[in-house]
């Protein structure tokens, strides 16, 4: 169970906006990994509020995932885990809204069985605090 930041993007780098909602969203290609490794995506840079999360796995994924918020080593879902051996998409229904703090960090749980490097689609729905 490794916490693995190769692809990890910093606050500084996450856009935002200073009023209104906004949408944080990209397709990481996810390294190798092995079931209970989490992947951090990016940094939370400000204080906001999260009202959706999507996330879809590309390809034929060898592993499920999710998305999940750290918080100080505490970690919440934020979405269910996706389908292993085919194109997925799964939300957040049900598990947002939540508050994001400043310096959390979101990140892909990896379950199931090992994953090959795979591309990942995450949209999250956001509203600064």
């Amino acid at each position: 169970m490794a916490v693995n930041t190769t692809i990890q993007r910093l606050a500084r780098n996450v856009r935002t906006v200073d009023v209104g909602e906004f949408s944080i969203d990209d397709k990481p290609v996810l390294p190798v990994a092995v079931a209970g490794d989490s992947i951090t995506l990016f940094t939370v840079p400000c204080d906001m509020r999260l009202y959706g999360a999507h996330l879809r796995s590309l390809a034929a994924q060898t592993a499920t995932a999710k998305l999940q918020l750290n918080r100080g080593g505490t970690r919440t879902d934020l979405t269910a885990a996706t389908t292993a051996g085919s194109d997925s998409r799964t939300t957040g229904v049900g598990l947002v809204p939540i508050d994001l703090k400043a310096g959390d960090m979101i990140e892909v749980l990896v379950g199931g069985t090992s994953s090959n490097a795979t591309a990942i689609e995450y949209d999250l729905l956001v509203r600064r605090a």
